[in-house]
């Protein structure tokens, strides 16, 4: 189900137009351009439908876990088992990953959850379903796009 700025019910999707049964939802999120992205556990896949319900593309990787959009409409997807979050254009290709096993102080922890904040543009990654550890990124510097300069 939709739903605009004011909790008015807009639009729900039942099926979508491929194999008529919707996805099994991990995490959901609506991406800049209106698509909706969802994190299929059974499908190991990451299913990106426009915002009329249609398929446009799957992303294959292992379980994705939780998912969220930047301001650049950059896909972002946490995989916990290779403890990565992918970064994919808004049109599905691979961009590039962040790893979150860096630190020595959190290499134990996997990321299982994603936020990210339109006003600092900082990525913040729930790393432990138990230990409340979060830790914060920034991958977008100082872009025209994020600027107002274009």
């Amino acid at each position: 189900m939709k739903y605009d700025n004011n909790g008015k019910h807009i639009q729900t999707i039942l099926h979508n137009d491929l194999s008529g049964s919707l996805y099994n939802p991990r995490y959901i999120t609506e991406n800049n351009n209106g698509d909706i992205v969802v994190s299929d556990w059974d499908r190991h896949a990451v299913m990106v439908m426009s915002g009329k319900g249609l398929h446009r593309f799957s992303y294959r990787g292992q379980y994705p876990q939780a998912v969220c959009t930047d301001a650049l409409s950059h896909i972002l997807v946490c995989y916990p088992l290779s403890r990565t979050i992918h970064i994919l254009t808004q049109n599905g290709e691979f961009h590039t990953f962040l790893s979150t096993n860096q630190s020595t102080r959190i290499q134990d922890y996997r990321p299982y959850s994603l936020g990210y904040d339109l006003y600092s543009h900082c990525l913040w990654v729930g790393l432990s379903l138990h230990d409340n550890l979060l830790s914060v990124y920034r991958h977008i510097n100082r872009h025209p796009a994020i600027l107002d300069e274009s």
